[in-house]
């Protein structure tokens, strides 16, 4: 084996020249530069300089490597076919490049030396198109008979699934090699203006290699063609075209067979790990759509279901589920591409074609579009690949010849033209909190961690979707087998996608009726109402801070064995015109989707007296509140301090009111007892309007500061009572 060494010069301005000696030919090498001239030198053969472009520097000493045989057969028959066509310009000014990769083709196959090896390496040689077209009629004898490679049957494959005809599949052909084999690119772009990208091809290229005139091949190239519209390929602009990952993906598999194909096509999602009973919440919308999933397998039809829900709730685990329950398989269409990363909207069209064609024959598939706003919203702000025509996008869901699961966050950036293509929609919001404890206990045995009771009910206070509580619980019986650390890692991922953490509350255990005063009998009322047989019912609860509201109302919730869904007026303010109405239709729906007791706390703020509005959306808002109130399917109690504030309307709209009040003495000194254990000083019945959250606050402040004489715990409770503005008969000081 001959030693090779390779001298460089290299100069700094574009005008001059690098300098390469090799011992021969097959040594040379395509150095990264703006522009080169290579010298190669060989016992055998007289000295020769090559000009060739920055642009195409190309390696194709690498041909017989990263080529099949197969293919390299259909590089030469292409070259040979298509550079007879090509232009006076191109080879005025690229005819030294184009003979240089015909003779590098032509001695792959045997093709003799020509006569005249010394070639000059100006431009403009007059000889240069005869020259050409010897060397094109010596490559195309020595060339074996084409012959059909792997991927042309494996892309004769995918055009016929998709329904593309013969000039199409051909076009896809010479894109996908020209984006899979660099020499091939380089063939296409010695046609036009020669200015496309790697793996780009202009009109011009697919023209001369398929042999018809370029308004032809532009016209199976525009927006509504067949292969924009099944997104196997995209416009790079500028006149140039390339195809997608999906079709390279295709082209690169190792089967040719249609079977192993498909399924490759058709891979299915890993089962998942919660049941149908998990999911429960959902209720009757559920049943329906496993019912049409069924029947529209059985029938060989399409149908379209829609999921939609904020993210977290569940919706992809459900749509698996569905699958299962309905015995079918799950196909995430679009998940990943041909590298394992996120694809693009033109590779999922392209999967999404491919998968409805495949699965007209094979009727135990349910198609799953996770994401599906990225295929609805159409690209804007001059983004590539511009995006399809609404008419497109209506077709493309009333077009399924399968049941498909539609899932997305935002269902009203789709348009009602969408949606009303849908057959039925699910709203997914958060189980409750008794769906939450059995999914909790179903897991715990699954994955064999220890928890107890206690622990199951502590859990269950997160709310969080299935799919979470899952993965929390694994997390536990991965680590120490702790509720600690499931409630851990619950709690993070509830906190990063932006929910309501909520602190441990207890006050529910702590509340007593009987130890709150109000205009009527407490018990009674709870009583009543926890056994009432209908749930629309309404409750105001009104008094000074402290006196209970909201606990009567969770006091309530939990006689009933109902789940609370408690906001803030200020969870539901918002800074948007008509985002507060939005905010709170929205908390009412949930309400009566999770059949939960929905309690309003400062419901003063949302329910003001309209008559003295300054702001159009004051009106509105309290528009919105009283047409909820009226027309809510579950339990509402809202709570305020400022009763008289509220709008006069709201009096026929709560069904009961309540008047909250401050603590008889014998009530405070009940109080005393519960709180303190000893028996209150006689110095308690002169503190006025005390109430149940008076002596809570005095509690937690007595333990930090290690407070337990009886008339010093009464010196706290007059403080409390002070700072509410209760007369006293006497100054008092500050309780230390």
């Amino acid at each position: 084996m001959r030693s090779l060494s390779i001298s460089l010069v290299i100069f700094p301005h574009r005008s001059q020249m690098i300098r390469v000696r090799a011992p021969c030919d097959t040594c040379r090498t395509a150095l990264k530069t703006t522009a080169f001239v290579v010298s190669v030198c060989d016992s055998g053969f007289p000295q020769r300089r090559v000009a060739i472009s920055s642009r195409y520097r190309r390696q194709i000493e690498k041909l017989p490597q990263s080529m099949p045989v197969g293919e390299r057969i259909v590089l030469g028959q292409v070259a040979a076919r298509s550079l007879a066509t090509v232009s006076p310009f191109t080879l005025r000014h690229r005819g030294t490049e184009v003979l240089d990769f015909v003779d590098r083709i032509g001695r792959e196959f045997g093709v003799p030396a020509p006569a005249d090896e010394v070639r000059q390496s100006r431009e403009g040689d007059p000889d240069l198109d005869c020259k050409l077209s010897q060397r094109l009629n010596a490559l195309q004898k020595c060339l074996p008979a084409l012959r059909s490679t792997g991927l042309d049957k494996r892309l004769h494959w995918l055009s016929v699934t998709v329904g593309l005809d013969r000039l199409d599949t051909e076009v896809l052909k010479h894109l996908v090699r020209a984006h899979i084999y660099e020499p091939y690119g380089t063939l296409m772009n010695f046609f036009g203006e020669g200015h496309a990208g790697r793996g780009e091809v202009n009109i011009e290229g697919l023209a001369a290699a398929t042999g018809r005139q370029p308004l032809l091949i532009h016209r199976r190239l525009e927006a509504q063609s067949s292969l924009r519209q099944a997104g196997l390929v995209r416009d790079c602009r500028g006149g140039d075209y390339g195809t997608t990952n999906f079709a390279v993906r295709v082209a690169r598999l190792r089967s040719v067979q249609p079977a192993v194909l498909a399924r490759h096509i058709l891979s299915t999602a890993p089962p998942s790990s919660l049941e149908w009973a998990d999911f429960g919440h959902l209720g009757e919308p559920a049943e329906l759509a496993k019912q049409l999933i069924v029947e529209a397998a059985r029938r060989r039809c399409g149908i379209n279901i829609l999921l939609y829900g904020r993210p977290g709730t569940g919706k992809s685990e459900f749509a698996r589920v569905l699958a299962e329950t309905a015995r079918l398989h799950p196909v995430l269409v679009g998940a990943t591409d041909e590298e394992g990363g996120e694809p693009d909207r033109s590779e999922r069209l392209a999967h999404l074609a491919v998968c409805r064609s495949l699965v007209r024959a094979s009727p135990r598939h349910l198609l799953v579009v996770d994401e599906a706003e990225d295929l609805m919203i159409r690209p804007v702000f001059g983004l590539r690949d511009g995006g399809n025509s609404k008419l497109y996008l209506n077709r493309l869901v009333e077009s399924s010849t399968s049941p498909t699961v539609w899932i997305v966050n935002q269902p009203d950036l789709l348009g009602g033209p969408v949606l009303r293509r849908m057959a039925l929609a699910l709203e997914f919001s958060l189980p409750s909190r008794a769906v939450r404890r059995r999914v909790l206990e179903r897991l715990a045995i699954a994955e064999d961690v220890p928890f107890r009771a206690a622990d199951l009910a502590g859990l269950s206070k997160i709310e969080v979707a299935p799919a979470v509580l899952a993965s929390a619980v694994r997390a536990a019986a991965w680590t120490d087998k702790e509720p600690h650390t499931a409630a851990l890692a619950a709690r993070s991922i509830q906190k990063v996608m932006g929910g309501s953490i909520r602190p441990d509350d207890d006050r529910v255990a702590d509340f007593d009726p009987s130890l709150s005063e109000g205009d009527m009998d407490l018990n009674r009322l709870v009583d009543r109402l926890a056994r009432a047989t209908s749930q629309a019912w309404s409750l105001l609860a009104a008094g000074p801070p402290g006196t209970g509201k909201s606990a009567l109302a969770r006091h309530i919730a939990a006689q009933a064995g109902m789940d609370v869904l408690e906001r803030r007026a200020s969870d539901l303010l918002n800074m948007f015109v008509g985002g507060t109405e939005k905010a709170i239709a929205e908390a009412f729906r949930e309400a009566a989707d999770t059949k939960a007791m929905l309690i309003i706390d400062e419901a003063d703020t949302l329910l003001r007296n309209r008559s003295l509005a300054q702001r159009s959306w004051e009106v509105s808002m309290t528009n919105e509140m009283l047409t909820w109130m009226e027309r809510s399917p579950t339990p509402f109690v809202a709570t305020t301090n400022l009763r008289e504030s509220l709008d006069p309307a709201t009096s026929r709209r709560f069904l009961f009111k309540v008047e909250l009040q401050g603590l008889t003495p014998a009530k405070a000194r009940r109080l005393f007892q519960h709180y303190f254990g000893s028996e209150p000083p006689s110095t308690l019945d002169h503190v006025p309007e005390l109430a149940p959250g008076d002596f809570a606050l005095v509690a937690r402040k007595a333990r930090l500061l290690g407070i337990t004489e009886p008339s010093r715990l009464v010196e706290l409770l007059e403080v409390e009572s002070l700072a509410k503005g209760a007369r006293h008969e006497k100054r008092i000081g500050f309780g230390f």
